[in-house]
C-alpha cells in the first residue's frame, strides 16, 4: 500500500502546490468552466495511487485477526463514515451559501471541487488513523470503545421506510439524467418537487446505518462490518 501511496502523495503535492503536470499525459485543450482550458491526467493518476494505496493499507489482513480486531475495524469505519458525512454537509452548506447568497459561482465551484476531492480520501485517512490508534490502545486494555448507535424505535422505522422510498426515487432521477427517461420523471412539475431528494437521501441513509438493530450480537456486528467493506469497495471501484 505504501508503495502506491507515497508516489501518489508526492505527485499530488507537486501538482497542487507547484502545478506540475506529466508532459503529454492527456489531451492538450479541453474547455472546462472549473478547471480551465488545459487538462492533464496527472491529478487523476495521483488521486488513483493515493486511494488505492490507502485501501491496501487500511484493509490488508493483520498477522493476528480475531473478534477484537474485527470490532475495532467496525468502530473505526463508523468514525470514518461519520466524519465523511460531516464534510459532505459542509460541501452542501458551502455550495448553498456561495451560489445563492454570494453569487460567486466560479469561486464556489473551485471550493466545492476541492472539498469533494478531499472528501474522497478523508474516509480512508480517518479509518486508518482511528483503526491503528485503537489497535495500539487495545494492546494494554484488550477492549474497544462501544459503538454509539441510535435507538431502534418507531421513528427509526419511519425513517427507514422514507429512506428506502427516497433511494428508489433517487435511482429514478439518476436514470432520468442519464437520458433513459421514464415519462413520470420527464414532467417538469414532478422534477420541481423531487429535486430535494438527492440532498435528503444521504441523511436518511446515515440515520438508518447508525440505528441499533433489535438484537445486537457478534453476528450482526460481522454483517455490519462486511456490508461496510463492500460499500467502500464499490464506492471507490466506481471512481475507476
Amino acid at each position: 500500500g505504501f508503495i502506491l501511496f507515497i508516489p501518489g502523495f508526492i505527485l499530488g503535492f507537486l501538482f497542487v502546490f507547484y502545478g506540475y503536470m506529466i508532459p503529454g499525459f492527456g489531451p492538450h485543450v479541453v474547455p472546462h468552466e472549473i478547471m480551465g482550458g488545459l487538462t492533464n491526467y496527472t491529478n487523476e493518476l495521483a488521486l488513483a495511487l493515493v486511494i488505492t494505496g490507502l485501501v491496501f493499507i487500511g484493509f490488508s489482513r493483520l498477522n493476528k485477526e480475531d473478534e477484537l480486531t474485527a470490532y475495532i475495524r467496525l468502530s473505526a469505519l463508523y468514525w470514518a463514515v461519520l466524519t465523511n458525512f460531516i464534510i459532505y454537509i459542509v460541501c452542501i452548506v458551502t455550495t448553498a451559501l456561495i451560489y445563492k447568497l454570494l453569487s460567486m459561482e466560479n469561486v464556489g465551484g473551485m471550493l466545492v471541487f476541492s472539498l469533494t476531492t478531499l472528501n474522497l480520501v478523508t474516509l480512508l485517512l480517518v479509518f486508518i488513523g482511528r483503526f491503528y490508534y485503537l489497535l495500539y490502545k487495545s494492546k494494554n486494555e484488550y477492549q474497544a470503545p462501544p459503538l454509539r448507535l441510535l435507538p431502534n424505535n418507531t421513528l427509526s422505522t419511519v425513517i427507514k421506510i422514507l429512506g428506502a422510498c427516497c433511494m428508489l426515487i433517487y435511482i429514478g432521477i439518476t436514470i432520468y439524467y442519464l437520458g433513459i427517461s421514464p415519462s413520470f420523471f420527464s414532467e417538469p412539475s414532478v422534477m420541481k418537487y423531487l429535486q430535494f431528494i438527492p440532498y435528503v437521501t444521504p441523511f436518511l441513509m446515515m440515520y438508518w446505518i447508525f440505528t441499533r438493530e433489535p438484537v445486537e450480537d457478534e453476528y450482526i456486528r460481522s454483517v455490519r462490518l462486511e456490508a461496510m467493506h463492500i460499500a467502500i469497495y464499490v464506492n471507490y471501484g466506481m471512481l475507476f
